[in-house]
């Protein structure tokens, strides 16, 4: 295997990543500003290794942080109107672990 195809594979592996156009089921916060959005459909596309099966409609985010903020409140906006949302996962899963972190949100 030539050190190209090699390099070729860990690139495509390390960018792995989720995306949904879809509305949201459910919007979740912990305590520790931790949350998650639930679509109705399931996220498509690749997701990172890190993601476990039974949160494959599921992206997270952090509210301690500014950006999480505004995807909290993002989710609530579309969840209480019935927006769609178009979701892009980063091919992380820093905040929960076994759950893709969110990297965009926005309203359709």
């Amino acid at each position: 295997m030539s050190l190209a195809v090699a390099l070729s594979f860990i690139s495509s592996q390390a960018h792995a990543e989720g995306a949904i156009i879809g509305k949201v089921a459910e919007v979740r916060i912990d305590s520790d500003g931790k949350g998650l959005v639930t679509f109705v459909d399931v996220v498509v596309g690749t997701p990172p290794a890190c993601a476990i099966a039974g949160y494959n409609h599921s992206m997270s985010f952090d509210a301690a942080t500014a950006g999480g903020k505004a995807m909290y409140a993002l989710a609530l906006l579309a969840k209480s109107g019935g927006a769609t949302v178009y979701g892009q996962g980063k091919g992380t899963c820093a905040i929960y672990g076994v759950v893709e972190d969110a990297s965009i949100l926005f309203l359709k």
